[in-house]
């Protein structure tokens, strides 16, 4: 992937742009990477599968969730991001993968 195409960056706080969430991206597709089931079955909207799509630690959480790049903006809110899935990770194998929901 070519990070230049990608609007954010791992580890940027972002906020979803209809308010819903606030969170810290972990990872990066460069493209929609998930099944054709899950994406006619939670995507409401006709967001794009050829862009970036991005893993999101929700705040105030416990779950990540999957987010095309149209839907994310910056986050103006200071604050650290606390989901369970940041503070278990701290003494874990950084190898590791991430699970999520």
């Amino acid at each position: 992937m070519n990070i230049k195409n990608c609007k954010y960056t791992v580890t940027q706080i972002v906020s979803h742009s209809d308010g819903s969430f606030r969170g810290m991206i972990v990872d990066i597709d460069p493209w929609f990477m998930g099944s054709d089931e899950w994406y006619k079955s939670v995507i409401q909207t006709n967001a794009r599968v050829d862009e970036p799509w991005y893993y999101v630690v929700v705040d105030g959480a416990d779950y990540a969730t999957y987010v095309p790049e149209r839907d994310l903006v910056p986050c103006t809110e200071q604050g650290p991001i606390l989901n369970p899935i940041i503070n278990s990770r701290r003494h874990t194998d950084p190898k590791q993968e991430f699970n999520f929901h």
